[in-house]
């Protein structure tokens, strides 16, 4: 290569490095405390599935804010084929926030290893040591799933504590087999008793619910 040609190559390499500078956005700091440059971070990661964009993000599922960690997970589950390890370690971190552990739970719904996460949610859903935000969240996922293999523990859940439970678990219910119930969720369960005896007997008609 001639030294004119090499003169050439180098101004183009500058010329090409000034345009990435001058076009490429500021990447903000996920550290900041700053919570919106956070988010602006979190923005610029999602969807992204390399380590370091996965553990950066991760890191965010336990931020004291509950707006930023819930960023965080929907920005872990917005690739396109998302693995469902990160979600299931925000699950077991003693740092995430309920609200980012539910969002972990929903998002595990529409994760393509089905096999993995309806056992995982299912879990969740009747534990007893769960937050209940975290149980909506498991119903959430299952509603999204539509396994009927799900259908016992749905069915406990109509009798749950926490009626943003029971609303998850009786739409999921309703979008796994297609069948609509005369049921409130913001009725205590316990004068829903009816109601209650006529889901069941109808899931053991017409499903796999035993």
């Amino acid at each position: 290569m001639s030294s004119g040609q090499v003169a050439k190559l180098v101004v183009l390499v500058l010329v090409l490095t000034v345009a990435a500078v001058a076009f490429w956005p500021d990447r903000a700091d996920p550290n900041s405390e700053d919570a919106e440059e956070r988010l602006r971070a979190i923005a610029q990661l999602s969807g992204r599935t390399d380590d370091e964009s996965t553990n950066t993000l991760l890191s965010l599922t336990g931020d004291p804010k509950p707006h930023v960690a819930i960023a965080a997970v929907k920005a872990i589950a917005a690739a396109p084929r998302f693995s469902h390890a990160p979600l299931q370690r925000v699950l077991s971190r003693a740092d995430s926030s309920p609200p980012a552990r539910a969002e972990a739970a929903a998002a595990l719904g529409k994760c393509p290893k089905a096999d993995v996460e309806v056992s995982v949610l299912t879990k969740i859903l009747v534990s007893k040591t769960q937050d209940p935000q975290v149980r909506a969240g498991a119903a959430r996922g299952l509603a999204r799933r539509r396994d009927k293999t799900a259908l016992n523990e749905l069915v406990e859940a109509l009798e749950d504590t926490d009626p943003r439970v029971r609303l998850w678990a009786i739409t999921a219910i309703g979008r796994t087999t297609a069948l609509r119930f005369e049921y409130d969720a913001w009725t205590s369960p316990a004068k829903q008793q009816d109601e209650l005896r006529f889901i069941k007997e109808t899931l053991r008609r017409r499903t796999s619910y035993k």
